[in-house]
């Protein structure tokens, strides 16, 4: 696995503390679990409450990820 997508994992559970428990628990746990598994050892990555999430400094592939996870899984 690539590190781009370890980071990728990282920044997502972080956005993913931010969003509604409802809307997270649409997300099947065996999708959350795998970012947990294989996310990044050391990237860090912290949510900037004042800021929207089109405003955080994300990874264009974690951009990519919540915008998948939102349409798949809480529209």
């Amino acid at each position: 696995m690539q590190d781009l997508d370890r980071k990728t994992y990282v920044e997502i559970l972080e956005v993913l503390k931010y969003v509604s428990k409802a809307d997270v628990q649409k997300i099947p746990k065996k999708e959350i679990e795998f970012f947990e598994k294989n996310k990044h050892a050391t990237h860090k990555f912290k949510f900037d409450e004042s800021k929207n999430i089109i405003e955080q400094d994300l990874l264009p592939e974690t951009m990519k990820l919540f915008f998948n996870l939102y349409n798949k899984y809480v529209k």
